[in-house]
């Protein structure tokens, strides 16, 4: 068997979609009728599983909060304290259970949506979360589509534009196009695209930034005092904004992504 028949065979295209990363799925990897069929079918099921799964969670968050009312009004007569104090296991479990619910949300079932808008499987995805996408982020704009990018683009992309956002403002309050603020923040910019590995490297940035280290967070401190007595105005606004992201990338929350969408 040749190569191009061997590529074009139903059994390679199971395979290659069983093993794919969900970020690596697109409308490009259609190329003909079997990789199709294996692409629509591998997303499918991967719906089915994390949709169950997130249902799972749900249920099993109703349950935690109806047990926590129940508690809650079984004595509700008693102080305010002594609430906080006897009915703190009811509501750690409904504190627990929502906090799993909602980071599987963002963190599975978000980007299996992702990975179905950009094959073009829209039937793929709960037409109730499908609808919210499109009223949310405008279906069709620069906004949807964007929405749509694997989170590893979309990070470089967030980055990128909170750094040249600074650069910008900084030339607006005119900076001197050699001074440091400017040419860091190009540079960053530089580095960020010569990377092997985009995301990885500004991953690595944003600890570096918010490292919990004794000594760093002593110079992080220093630093926010620093620019708050030397910068004003917009710019200031805009290095804040940067710091922001790298803080919520650094813990891992999907926070940077939100404000990203709703702020460009």
């Amino acid at each position: 068997m040749d190569t191009e028949t061997f590529l074009n065979s139903a059994d390679f295209a199971v395979n290659f979609f069983n093993s794919l990363p969900l970020e690596q799925f697109n409308n490009a990897l259609k190329i003909n009728r079997n990789w199709y069929k294996e692409c629509a079918r591998e997303l499918r099921e991967r719906q089915r599983i994390v949709t169950e799964k997130f249902q799972d969670l749900e249920r099993e968050y109703e349950l935690a909060r109806e047990i926590y009312d129940k508690e809650f009004k079984k004595y509700s007569h008693m102080s305010i304290s002594w609430r906080r104090i006897n009915l703190k296991q009811f509501s750690d479990k409904r504190n627990e259970m929502h906090q799993q619910r909602s980071k599987y949300y963002c963190n599975v079932l978000v980007k299996v949506d992702k990975a179905c808008i950009r094959c073009g499987f829209f039937d793929l995805i709960d037409k109730e979360r499908l609808n919210r996408w499109k009223r949310i982020y405008n279906y069709g704009s620069i906004k949807f589509r964007k929405f749509a990018l694997p989170d590893s683009e979309a990070i470089v992309i967030a980055a990128i534009d909170a750094l040249k956002e600074v650069i910008k403002s900084a030339h607006n309050q005119g900076f001197n196009p050699t001074h440091y603020l400017i040419t860091d923040h190009i540079k960053i910019i530089k580095e960020i695209r010569l990377a092997n590995n985009p995301e990885q490297y500004i991953l690595s940035l944003a600890k570096k930034e918010f490292s919990d280290d004794h000594d760093e967070i002593l110079v992080r401190m220093t630093y926010s005092d620093f620019i708050e007595r030397t910068y004003h105005g917009n710019l200031l606004q805009k290095i804040k904004k940067l710091r922001r992201l790298y803080y919520k990338i650094a813990e891992g929350s999907l926070d940077w992504w939100y404000d990203w969408m709703e702020n460009n």
